[in-house]
């Protein structure tokens, strides 16, 4: 059976950034992907980068699997819960524009402290 090791990064790398990306949830009735949802209100910003949201929902499975191991040399696949796409909507760059790089680099060094 698949045994996986899920790297301890801590809620600032995953679960603060669901929060404070679902505080632009605008008229939106949905939230970012934690949930199924029909949307049937949308805003203009949020409902598009919705679309990449995609990566929470393969964490929670990932955090749900029944073979999670706690020493990482034991794991056949290592998991860092990083949520990529979400860290760069709540940093206002949902695209990774280049031209932000110096903003994106500033911020991820505020965040690890």
């Amino acid at each position: 059976h698949l045994k996986i090791y899920i790297y301890n990064l801590g809620s600032k790398w995953n679960v603060d950034l669901v929060r404070e990306v679902e505080l632009h949830q605008g008229r939106s009735n949905c939230d970012w992907a934690r949930t199924p949802c029909a949307e049937v209100r949308q805003d203009k910003h949020y409902s598009h980068s919705r679309n990449y949201a995609g990566e929470v929902p393969m964490l929670f499975k990932f955090l749900s699997f029944p073979n999670i191991v706690s020493d990482p040399t034991q794991a056949d696949l290592i998991i860092v819960p990083y949520l990529m796409r979400t860290h760069a909507f709540a940093l206002g760059e949902p695209y990774g524009y280049p031209d932000k790089a110096d903003k994106s680099k500033k911020a991820i060094r505020q965040l690890m402290g």
